[in-house]
């Protein structure tokens, strides 16, 4: 569940040893030929990055990537466009793809080689735990991982608990999406018991 829990990647090669990490899991279902599919995840820096990078996306396949298909440049589904640096929130990065048929795994993290890659020096602190081992180490945090038909329009609200209202008293309802992770771009529309379209609804 989002916001529960986090894994984190290295998307970049350390100073001693090829150690990029990445997150890999298979689909419930493989995608469809020819249908629209939406991706789209949350990340952020760990406090202790050295280097920043707007390298970050998700890629989907047939089988799982071998671990050096990354030095290949392959061109990811989705890709943070800007190179990523807050700490304090996290940065939402999607798409939309068509599908080439069978596609049963999603990967999240670096898809690039290092020399086709962008990487910006962070100023942030060096983790104490590696300051005499590799201390020039990339690290992102994701959470909140979504792979669904770009016609799908499902999505969960949070309205208040069972209310009791007395005579003259009124309850105004408004439709919230859980928590700070958002399928934003997949809400366009409400729609009440009494046909209104609003966000709102005054009981």
């Amino acid at each position: 569940v989002e916001g529960k829990g986090y894994a984190q990647i290295s998307p970049k090669e350390s100073s001693i040893v090829f150690n990029r990490s990445s997150i890999n899991q298979k689909l419930a279902v493989s995608l469809n030929s020819g249908e629209e599919y939406a991706v789209e995840f949350y990340t952020r820096p760990f406090k202790w990055t050295t280097y920043l990078t707007s390298n970050i996306g998700a890629y989907v396949t047939e089988d799982s990537i071998p671990y050096y298909d990354y030095l290949k440049d392959l061109v990811p589904v989705a890709e943070s466009s800007t190179v990523i640096s807050d700490t304090s929130q996290w940065t939402r990065i999607s798409s939309s793809f068509i599908a080439t048929g069978n596609e049963q795994f999603i990967t999240i993290g670096n898809f690039r080689h290092d020399t086709s890659s962008t990487f910006n020096l962070s100023s942030f602190p060096i983790d104490p735990l590696y300051e005499h081992k590799d201390a020039y180490r990339t690290q992102y945090l994701v959470d909140a991982v979504y792979l669904y038909k770009s016609s799908d329009a499902v999505y969960k609200v949070s309205l208040p608990q069972d209310t009791l209202l007395c005579p003259n008293e009124t309850l105004n309802l408004v439709a919230k999406l859980n928590s700070g992770f958002k399928l934003q771009d997949t809400v366009t529309t409400y729609l009440w018991n009494n046909r209104s379209t609003s966000s709102t609804f005054l009981v």
